[in-house]
Formats: C-alpha cells, sequence, structure tokens
C-alpha cells in the first residue's frame, strides 16, 4: 500500500492546494474566455441573418400566393382577351399594364398620367421617341377597324378596372364582370388586388356592459378617452373581434357595405347579435387589415394569324408607394457597354443606365442587387445581378439576361425604370387567342 507523506494530509485538511499541484493561471483563464467569446459572438452573428432570410421566405410565400390569386383573375375575367385588350394585326406588339391600383390611386391627375405609365424628371408623360427606326408602329383592331397605334410615344397603357379599357371603346357589355370597381373605390380595388395578410389593431379593451340584443358593447368613458370617436375617421376595412369570458373562444364582425360596424364616443355596435351563451365578453378588439402585398401586370400581346398571343409578368409589391409619380421615373439605358471592368461575355448583359434627376431633393434611384427593373419601352422586366459603378449621374448594372430586341454587333437605346418594393416577377403562361 502506498503511504500518504503527512504534510500532504495536513494540507488538505486546512483546506490548502497540496504542495506540487499546479493552478490554472491567468492567461490561461483569458485564452479560454477569448476563444468562448469567438464561439458565442460567432452563433450570435447568425440570428440576424437567420431572421433577414425568415422575412425573405415569408414575402416569397406570400408573393407566390398573391401570383395564383392574379393568375386566377387573369383567366376568370379574360384580363387579355380580346374584348379587354384589342386583338393585334398579324405581327405588331400591343403593350400595356394592367394596374387596377395604380389606375384608382391618381383619380385627380391629369388624364395622361393615370392612363400611362412612366413619367420623365418633370412628372409629365414619358416621350418614348428614339427615333423613327427605333421601334415600330403596330396597328391594332377595334372592332375590326384598323387604328394607328405608335408605340413610341404612348407605349404603355395603364388598364385599371373600372369599366373603360382605355383603347377608344367601352367594355363590352357582355363582359361586365371588368366593372369590378365602376365608382374608383380605392377598398373594392384592394381587395381584389391585395393579400390580407395582416391586421393592425386599433383599439384593445374590456366592456363594461352588453345590451340585451346582444348587438352592443358598452365602455367605461374615462377608460377609453376617445380612443372610439377617432375610429369613425378610419375609411378602409375594418374587423371586431368579440372575445367570451373564458378567452378560448371568439367572433368576429366585419365592417362591409351589408354588415355595419358603427362607433360612437363610448359603445360599439354591430348588426348580427351575438349567439347565446356567449356572454359576458372579457375583450373587444377593433382590429384595421393592412394590405402589404399587391400585384400589377405587365403585358405583351403579339398578333398571330388568326388570334394573338399574351406574354404576361406578375409584378408582386411588398408596400408599393403607387400613388407616387416618382416611383415611375424613366431613365434611358443602352445596350451593351463596352469597358475595360466588363467582361466580353457580359457586355450583351449591362446597360448603362442615364439617371435622371429625381424631383424630391436628395432622392435617387433605387438601386441594388437583387432588386428588379422595367423597361416600359418594351414592357420587360430585369434583374439587377450586380451594380458594376453607380453616380449620381450614371450607373452600369449587369442584368440576369439581355434583351430580345438587342441587335446583334450594336447598342440598343430604350428606358428602365426602378420602382420600389418588388418582391418577385413572375412569368405567367401565355395565353393564345384565336381572334373574335
Amino acid at each position: 500500500m502506498r503511504r500518504v507523506p503527512l504534510q500532504w494530509m495536513a494540507r488538505q485538511a486546512h483546506g490548502l492546494q497540496p504542495v506540487g499541484v499546479r493552478g490554472t493561471t491567468l492567461v490561461e483563464v483569458l485564452m479560454a474566455i477569448l476563444v468562448m467569446s469567438v464561439g458565442i459572438l460567432s452563433v450570435m452573428s447568425l440570428f440576424p441573418i437567420a431572421f433577414l432570410r425568415s422575412v425573405q421566405g415569408t414575402q416569397l410565400t406570400n408573393a407566390a400566393i398573391l401570383k395564383q390569386q392574379a393568375e386566377t383573375a387573369v383567366d376568370i375575367l379574360g384580363l387579355v382577351s380580346d374584348d379587354f385588350i384589342p386583338q393585334p394585326v398579324n405581327g405588331a406588339v400591343t403593350r400595356c399594364v394592367i394596374d387596377p391600383l395604380g389606375f384608382v390611386d391618381r383619380p385627380n391627375a391629369p388624364q395622361p398620367l393615370n392612363l400611362r405609365y412612366g413619367v420623365d424628371a418633370g412628372l409629365a408623360p414619358r416621350n418614348y421617341d428614339f427615333g423613327p427606326a427605333a421601334l415600330p408602329q403596330p396597328l391594332i383592331l377595334l372592332n375590326g377597324t384598323p387604328f394607328a397605334d405608335d408605340e413610341r410615344d404612348t407605349p404603355l397603357r395603364r388598364l385599371g378596372l373600372n369599366g373603360d379599357n382605355l383603347y377608344g371603346q367601352p367594355v363590352p357589355p357582355l363582359r361586365p364582370d371588368f366593372f369590378i370597381a365602376p365608382n374608383d373605390t380605392r377598398n373594392d380595388i384592394l381587395r381584389f388586388v391585395a393579400l390580407p395578410d395582416q391586421f393592425d389593431t386599433l383599439f384593445t379593451a374590456i366592456p363594461a356592459s352588453l345590451n340585451l340584443a346582444r348587438t352592443q358593447a358598452t365602455f367605461d368613458a374615462a377608460t377609453i378617452g376617445d380612443a372610439l370617436s377617432s375610429l369613425t375617421a378610419v375609411a378602409g376595412p375594418l374587423r371586431l373581434v368579440l372575445i367570451d369570458a373564458s378567452g378560448k373562444r371568439s367572433l368576429i364582425r366585419e365592417r362591409t357595405p351589408t354588415t355595419a360596424v358603427a362607433f360612437s364616443p363610448n359603445t360599439i355596435d354591430w348588426t348580427v347579435p351575438l349567439p347565446l351563451g356567449f356572454e359576458p365578453l372579457s375583450e373587444v378588439r377593433v382590429e384595421s387589415q393592412d394590405f402589404r402585398y399587391t400585384w400589377m401586370l405587365t403585358v405583351r400581346k403579339r398578333g398571330t394569324p388568326g388570334g394573338s398571343l399574351s406574354e404576361i409578368d406578375c409584378v408582386v409589391f411588398f408596400n408599393r408607394p403607387s400613388a407616387d409619380p416618382e416611383e415611375e421615373l424613366v431613365h434611358t439605358a443602352t445596350f451593351p457597354t463596352v469597358g475595360p471592368s466588363i467582361p466580353t461575355n457580359e457586355e450583351e448583359l449591362t446597360a448603362t443606365v442615364n439617371l435622371e434627376t429625381y424631383p424630391t431633393p436628395g432622392r435617387t434611384a433605387p438601386l441594388r442587387k437583387g432588386g428588379y427593373v422595367f423597361d416600359p419601352t418594351y414592357a420587360r422586366w430585369y434583374r439587377v445581378q450586380q451594380i458594376i459603378s453607380e453616380t449620381a449621374m450614371q450607373a452600369i448594372i449587369q442584368l440576369d439576361r439581355k434583351p430580345p430586341q438587342l441587335p446583334p454587333g450594336g447598342n440598343l437605346t430604350t428606358t428602365l425604370v426602378v420602382p420600389r418594393g418588388v418582391v418577385q416577377v413572375f412569368p405567367l403562361d401565355t395565353r393564345r387567342s384565336t381572334g373574335r
């Protein structure tokens, strides 16, 4: 048996470090803290990236859902039919924007502003004329009669859903479903082109009592102040969320043209009574619908023998500022650009953009990598792959594809709009029409 020294046992009994046993030095502690800090910081850096990817995933999911709704509307309402967009003659192309929200957001604007997409630096309708040979001058048919349509001056019409297709003739009576909003009501348009994905709480409180008819909740005026009175000025869609005493059941009453929700300084009234046994109420909430995702369509309709082919792009926006004409400011662009900083195989994908000065001081074109630009001359969308250089007056950008109109070995002068809030651009299936 090994003998334990008495000195070692004595030091251990007094709580002292045994002789010959080495402790941890300050340098080792600091090194351990350094290694641990690097690991913690690495893990923490993943959180903002994960949050950003989560937001992007949510936006793309909602955009895909809204794209399906837009595609259904195209087929049900026949938005690219010859009744809505007249059939071009064989070989001609008619380009337009089906933009119900953009159309209704400008009811008081001068007519060319709300009927056309794209404005110059003075916020006047853009003149797209780049010379007699730059673009064709196709003919479209209106009730079988040729109608001269100079695409250089008005390349894009903005079509709404208010009963007029803006091609010089009203929508035929046989298609009354075009009259989605005959009175240009923005709420009706939003319900048609938007995704109702979020509600914001405007008011929440515990009611003091419920009337016998179960159609009115009364609140303590000293508690809520003038919160209810301010709701009378809210014009958008509202819903009333009524929660029972258990907190496990709730009912919704919406304010619609047929089911009213009325507010007074200390009461809320609704039309449809609550069912028996649903009282008392533990909470009443008033929520407004926030239409954050909306769609717009860009159409290129080509005449073919005995019919037409329509190429459609569905553009999904997030919080689109469609009432702002500066969002449609047109910049001139040239393809391709040859320069020492651009590889030869990428020249056809590169555009030099002459940036216009925005009327609002300090405002610039929101160019960004991964964003979208729109060519209103040819009604085509491009994605920005890279910003090669950018100044206040000019930007050189690389796009995801070259324009189909780009002549071999030559330059193409066209236009670009840099809109804000574009989540995704979805090419829809080509629609074929056999003519009228």
